[in-house]
Order: structure tokens, then sequence, then C-alpha cells
């Protein structure tokens, strides 16, 4: 076996590692080989320096792992699990690209079922410091879907990509960047990962506005191969939080979803994000798996990890 950048004609021996993984610890894939195609084709990822394959003798791939601007990713054939130096090698490959694209904590994203990828941060010194919840609410029809008021002068409208990208970016900007999982991102790539993203369906999605000011957003991605809409961004500006603006965007989004014919509506939230948790859960979304983010300080690592 031998470790080497991955390249474009990896997608596919990457994308059945990353579905087999998936299946084993969370039942189902949670990766489409468009939405790999996408991540690697970023202007601001860098396939060559930023993705790693464990290559067989046969050619074969027996894991993958990637260093991105939110932390590292180790993904490991079940097959391969009870080879702990391979473990080790790649969480020592993602901490050095980490280092390298100045990371101040060194970051891992572990599914909760997965026991050996848990085992393997704790060899490397890594803490469980929060949680990320796929969340899920089945949308039988349209008309079961409660309404919520907007705001006293707030309309809503369809986002277009050319007027609105920049008010988008700075409230997302704003919103999130006190949660500790946010990291911020260009306009460039905002407008890549979030609006012309292959599966981004605007037609699902709405913008706020007051005044003639852009307040708040929804984003939605369509997932048809699971029938589901995702929500990809929920953001509304501080100084028009707590109006109830966030619960009618996301009971509207619902109404569009069941609309178009999509039998469920998901979105991710982390557990650092109570008012949102408690949002989602107010309005009838349950959990259906979950993530775990470990870290470590990279300034008091001295790379010798493994």
């Amino acid at each position: 076996m031998r470790l080497r950048p991955a390249t474009p004609d990896d997608l596919s021996a990457v994308f059945s590692v990353m579905a087999a993984r998936d299946r084993a610890d969370l039942g189902r894939p949670d990766v489409t080989p468009q939405e790999l195609s996408h991540r690697w084709n970023a202007s601001e990822f860098g396939l060559a320096e930023n993705a790693l394959v464990a290559e067989l003798r046969d050619g074969g791939v027996a894991a993958y792992a990637e260093a991105n601007r939110h932390g590292g990713l180790i993904v490991v054939a079940p097959a391969h699990d009870a080879d702990e130096h391979l473990g080790m090698a790649l969480l020592s490959w993602t901490e050095q690209r980490e280092r390298a694209l100045a990371h101040e904590r060194f970051h891992q994203l572990i599914a909760a079922g997965n026991e050996r990828g848990r085992k393997l941060a704790e060899r490397g010194g890594y803490a469980l410091t929060r949680h990320l919840w796929r969340m899920v609410r089945p949308l039988d029809s349209s008309q079961d879907i409660p309404s919520a008021p907007l705001p006293p002068g707030v309309t809503t409208r369809l986002p277009a990509i050319e007027r609105d990208a920049t008010a988008l970016h700075a409230i997302d900007e704003i919103s999130f960047s006190a949660d500790p999982d946010y990291v911020g991102i260009s306009l460039t790539g905002f407008i890549e990962q979030h609006l012309r993203a292959h599966d981004a369906d605007l037609t699902l999605s709405s913008v706020a506005e007051r005044d003639g000011q852009l307040i708040g957003f929804l984003l939605c991605r369509r997932r048809d191969e699971e029938r589901a809409g995702f929500i990809d961004l929920l953001a509304v500006h501080p100084a028009h939080q707590r109006h109830g603006l966030g619960r009618a965007l996301l009971l509207a989004a619902f109404t569009r979803i069941a609309a178009a014919g999509l039998g469920e509506a998901q979105l991710t939230v982390s557990s650092a994000n109570a008012r949102g948790l408690a949002l989602y859960e107010s309005v009838g979304m349950t959990v259906r798996f979950q993530h775990d983010i470990w870290e470590r300080d990279a300034a008091n690592s001295d790379n010798t990890t493994g």
C-alpha cells in the first residue's frame, strides 16, 4: 500500500470508499459522486495538495484523506479498519496539511458510530468538542405544513446570484462568525459552494428584505436521490433576529420543498447552536444521525503524531 496525492481519475474509487464508510457508520451514503467532484474542483481546494489516497497493490483504494478550510477528514474503508498504522499515517498527513493552511486547531469529523475513528482521535490526542446532527422532517404534503407570519415590513423573493451574492455573503459572515464551526470564506468560494453548487436550487430558496435591504435568507439544495430538500444555509442579520423571521423562512421552505414533490426536509446543526436546535425541534425536525467533532490545539502539537 502507498500514499499518494489524489487525481481526478480517483473519483469513482474514493466515492466507493466514502459510501462504504457511510453505510457502516450511518446506515446510508451521505455523499454523491457529484458532490465529491464539486468539492475537488472548487477554486480554493487544490486537489493535488489537499487530497490523499491510500492505494493498494492491485490499484484499488483503501482510504482517503483531505484537508479543507474546516479541517481534516479521514475515510478508511471498513475492510481496512483494523490497520491502525494506516489511520495514524493519514492523521499525521492531515495535521501537516492543516498546519500548512495555518489552522490554529486540528479538526476531525467522525461519525458517532465509528468506534475505530474515535480511538484513532483519542490516540492522536484529540478531544471531543461538539456534535453535528443531521435533522429531518417528513413532508407528506404542503397542506400539512403550518405557516408563520413575516415580521412587519418584511417581504421575500427568490434569490438572484448576480444581484444578491455580495449581500448574502456579508450576512452569512456576520450571522455565523461567532460560531465555533464557522470558517471564513471568500465571496468567490461562497458563490461556488452555496449558490452554484451542483444541487443548489434557488427555486426552493428565498431572501428577505426590509426597506430594500436584504436582512436574511434561506438557501436550499435539491437531493433527488433522497427525495429531499436540504437546507444549506439559514441566516438572519443579528439586528433582525428574535422576531420570527427564521421560523417564517424555514416553514415557507418546507412548503416549497413539499410542493416540488420532495418528501423530506433535511439540515445539519451544531450542538453549539442552541437557538437553531430549538427552532428546528419546534417545527418537528428530529435527529437522524450524528457526527462528532474532535479537535486539538495545533500550537501545542510537536508534529509527531503516529
